[in-house]
């Protein structure tokens, strides 16, 4: 280390061989090019040359020589895909000429690490915010989209309607036929619901057997209405689920913007309530039948 220190002390460099440079450039593990004025490569190292097939599109799409500073290019492998490099170029006078040094770092690793750290955040956020069996919006997207939806109609002037239901005597489906059972059927319920709204809706799962629908942008209460229909008939058609039809009766209430009220609690409330209204008047159930 002592000699090391030495070597860096003013004026304890000295002129290298070159030789020396020679087989420093050879062993540098980054790629090294220099370009005349019209951008012609008059010198590559070992690990430039390797790659020199792939630069035909940095060298193109660049001014000759490159410009100064440093960039980055994606250059496409045929045998590995897409490649990464990063280039840093320093330009220097020679003659009456302007040549151009470019030192050239894969950094594919590098980006590819920084993709899969993406994309493994944006699953943990996915997975925050759906459900895992249905794949719908779960609670706590369902309130951010609702709280959303009811922003939009404050400035626009238009309605919201909020749909909540639950599948009537879902546990004793449950215990007669197992949780596995149980669970194809909340995918296809879910699945049915999503058919009948649009796409700008969202269709979410609360928990258990409660799922909910928020209509954004209604202009009345008409709307509303004609997806609940929607609903009803879909799900009133008999599921098919190991074999076994099942045929499911819902409880289901609405609550409206501005009607019910001007937050997301107030509208889920008079949702809730009147989806009860319903179950306590019909006493509904949900039965299964084995077919032979």
């Amino acid at each position: 280390m002592e000699n090391v220190k030495h070597c860096l002390k003013e004026g304890a460099m000295v002129d290298l061989k070159p030789e020396f440079l020679q087989k420093a450039l050879e062993v540098l593990g980054d790629g090294l090019l220099v370009l005349n004025p019209a951008g012609e490569v008059v010198y590559a190292n070992p690990a430039a040359s390797r790659i020199l097939p792939l630069l035909k599109g940095i060298l193109d799409r660049d001014s000759c020589p490159p410009r100064e500073g440093a960039f980055e290019r994606e250059v496409l492998d045929p045998r590995q895909g897409p490649r990464y490099l990063l280039a840093r170029c320093h330009r220097f006078r020679e003659g009456e000429g302007e040549f151009a040094i470019l030192l050239l770092t894969d950094i594919t690793d590098h980006r590819r690490k920084d993709r899969e750290l993406q994309e493994a955040k944006e699953r943990l956020a996915y997975m925050a915010t759906h459900d895992p069996l249905t794949d719908l919006p779960n609670r706590r997207l369902f309130f951010d989209r609702l709280d959303h939806a009811i922003a939009r109609a404050k400035r626009y002037g238009h309605k919201v309607a909020l749909l909540f239901l639950d599948l009537d005597g879902f546990k004793a489906l449950n215990d007669r036929f197992g949780h596995p059972f149980g669970d194809k059927v909340l995918k296809e319920v879910a699945s049915r619901i999503r058919s009948c709204v649009r796409r700008s809706d969202t269709v979410a799962r609360l928990g258990g057997d409660e799922f909910a629908v928020v209509l954004d942008g209604l202009r009345d209460e008409r709307g509303a209405l004609l997806v609940e229909k929607r609903i009803r008939k879909a799900l009133a058609e008999p599921l098919m689920i190991d074999g076994e039809e099942v045929l499911l009766e819902i409880s289901m209430g609405m609550g409206f913007y501005p009607l019910s009220g001007e937050d997301p609690e107030a509208l889920l409330r008079e949702a809730d309530s009147a989806m009860y209204r319903e179950k306590r008047r019909k006493k509904g159930y949900l039965k299964g039948k084995f077919l032979n």
